[in-house]
């Protein structure tokens, strides 16, 4: 049994079924493939994938190395602020009304002090106002012009539209009398994982692109318009789709575009016109190992992996990384990093921090699960430390 890649145009279909979460698709090339050929190649440490000579370190020391100590005041004073965080509202219920959550995806909160939650489960964007009551909502699931299908994230551009990508295309609403209605639908030939925009309103997606191995993609009404951040290398197109799945950060403050890998340790950041400014990779990274053959795809579940659960830039000129630590017989957790976005360099600051979903100029939002799906705002005192605005 061996793995054909889809025809052009095609891969959609193929792909939107299966890309519903890391586990999903894992479990499919599990079983994908008994194909004859060479040996077994651990994909994650084959030279074609291996970082470079002068990736950047993030390390699991309290205090990363090679700062100067201008870089290293506001590195801490960052964390400080994030780690000192104080929670300010919450939202999410466990009986009725419009604040029960089936799974929190994405949140955000826009320049009005307006708060967006994505429920992924009920494919739903609802808006709540400063203070938590509810304002309206829209999408729910389906193929209609304004539902949802499939929803993973989504992105503010400007001062009112609302994009959403899903399977094929990304969707844009904007608020008309006194409703969120369907303003725009990009259509695209693959599947945009994750959004974000810059102060400029221009929206980039991570996706992995067949024909040129890349996973950043510039969106607009006429199409793509650039393309840029090699994907994973190899010759068999179901271990490249696997791998090349991230996530992506917009940096105002620095004009550029931080990408990660969901399995992998590397991290890139990127000028807006696809230029590669630095690689950084986690010093304690642990992949799943996928293994490839001609034709043939398997994977193994060791006893403890990591996953990357969310990257965000910050007002003071850093990214956020969390990475979901899951080990056998023992509850999975987040670490959470702390990277300066100037030179790629950090380190990790918790192994307590919730899952954030946003990060802004007033704080961020928390999303918590356990009881029941909910999240919470909290107010950061970046201090001294912030240098610009981040969306």
């Amino acid at each position: 049994m061996t793995s054909a890649p889809p025809r052009s145009g095609s891969s959609r279909g193929f792909a939107h079924g299966l890309l519903l979460g890391p586990g999903l698709l894992l479990g499919f090339l599990a079983v994908v493939g008994c194909g004859d050929g060479d040996p077994d190649e651990v994909a994650h440490t084959d030279a074609a994938n291996a970082p470079p000579r002068d990736t950047a370190a993030i390390s699991t020391d309290s205090i990363p190395a090679g700062f100067t100590d201008g870089a290293l005041r506001r590195w801490r004073t960052a964390r400080d602020a994030l780690v000192g965080a104080r929670s300010i509202l919450g939202i999410g219920d466990y009986e009725a009304g419009p604040a029960v959550f089936g799974e929190i995806s994405d949140a955000k909160i826009d320049q009005t002090g307006n708060i967006l939650i994505l429920d992924g489960q009920e494919a739903r964007v609802s808006l709540f106002d400063s203070v938590g009551g509810h304002v309206g909502s829209f999408g729910g699931i389906g193929e209609g012009p304004e539902e949802l299908r499939e929803p993973r994230s989504f992105a503010l551009v400007g001062e009112d539209r609302i994009a959403v990508p899903v399977p094929g295309r990304i969707k844009v609403f904007r608020p008309e009398e006194g409703r969120w209605r369907l303003d725009d639908i990009m259509e695209l030939s693959m599947v945009a994982n994750h959004a974000c925009s810059t102060s400029d309103n221009r929206i980039f997606v991570s996706a992995w692109q067949m024909e040129s191995n890349t996973v950043v993609h510039e969106i607009a009404s006429a199409g793509i318009l650039s393309t840029f951040g090699t994907g994973h290398q190899s010759d068999d197109w179901l271990l490249q789709l696997q791998l090349s799945d991230g996530r992506i950060a917009c940096l105002d403050h620095l004009a550029g575009l931080a990408h990660a890998f969901t399995h992998t340790s590397r991290i890139r950041l990127f000028s807006l016109d696809g230029s590669l400014l630095w690689v950084a990779a986690l010093a304690d990274h642990i992949p799943i190992e996928i293994t490839s053959t001609t034709g043939s795809v398997s994977m193994r579940i060791p006893e403890e992996y990591d996953i990357l659960a969310a990257i965000h830039g910050t007002p003071t000129g850093h990214i956020v990384l969390q990475y979901s630590h899951r080990r056998a017989g023992i509850d999975t957790h987040l670490r959470t990093y702390l990277v300066d976005a100037a030179t790629g360099g950090g380190a990790l600051i918790s192994s307590d921090l919730p899952s954030i979903k946003f990060i802004g100029r007033e704080g961020y939002i928390a999303t918590f699960s356990d009881p029941y799906p909910r999240i919470e705002v909290r107010v950061v005192e970046w201090g001294d430390s912030a240098v610009g605005r981040q969306s």
